[in-house]
């Protein structure tokens, strides 16, 4: 590979790489490591590798020969993943070290984040199963998609009943509070219908789904 190449795929790597000579002395120090550490290429190129990241273990893999790979290592105010790995001249003699890495706190976050998302989901669909109130849920285009087994109770419908079904389906008498809201975007509260074969008498109040300003669909509280 040309010394050209070379420098348009350092350049252009999301992933950082840094070198060291024999003497434990930095000879590579791309953009993505300039961007990771915040120091500049210029300044730290021909430094002892420990006056630049005092965490890093390059000269360990100097002495030692033996790659390290995918370790965490703190760098900082972040943590950084990175795989060390030794420079052998053609006689298998050890004459520097490298070490490529990417900043993972970002990605911590968004784990963070998520596990946090999914810990408010269980939140809610705990409360979604063991609430009194009778609720059902459509999407945008008038299609059943959930109910809690209190729906169940009140009106003898199950889920095969509802779900994937109209909304429609469940009404004996009246009109579907459901299609009111996704046809206005507005509540509907204390709507009087009568669900099922028995014409069971309910009272809905019904709310728009609204996502990033979005109709996404409805949801609706029955009581008996």
């Amino acid at each position: 590979m040309k010394r050209e190449e070379l420098d348009v795929i350092l350049t252009s790597t999301n992933d950082a790489v840094m070198a060291i000579d024999d003497k434990a002395r930095i000879t590579l120090f791309n953009r993505a490591a300039e961007r990771i550490t915040g120091f500049r290429e210029k300044d730290v190129l021909g430094l002892p590798v420990k006056e630049v990241i005092t965490s890093t273990r390059l000269p360990y893999i100097l002495k030692t020969g033996e790659a390290e790979l995918n370790r965490k290592q703190p760098l900082g105010n972040t943590t950084i993943i990175t795989s060390r790995m030794p420079v052998r001249d053609g006689e298998g003699k050890v004459t520097g070290a490298v070490a490529v890495f990417r900043d993972i706190s970002e990605m911590m976050d968004l784990t963070h984040q998520i596990y946090k998302l999914k810990e408010m989901q269980s939140l809610l669909e705990g409360i979604f199963h063991s609430t009194q109130d009778a609720i059902s849920v459509c999407d945008e285009n008038g299609i059943g998609v959930l109910i809690n087994p209190a729906y169940t109770r009140v009106t003898g419908f199950t889920e095969k009943d509802i779900i994937g079904k109209s909304v429609k389906a469940d009404i004996a008498e009246g009109e579907s509070v459901h299609l009111q809201v996704l046809e206005t975007k507005m509540p509907v509260k204390n709507a009087r219908l009568r669900l099922g074969p028995q014409k069971k008498e309910v009272l809905v109040h019904a709310a728009p789904i609204i996502v990033d300003g979005e109709l996404k669909g409805s949801v609706g509280i029955l009581h008996d």
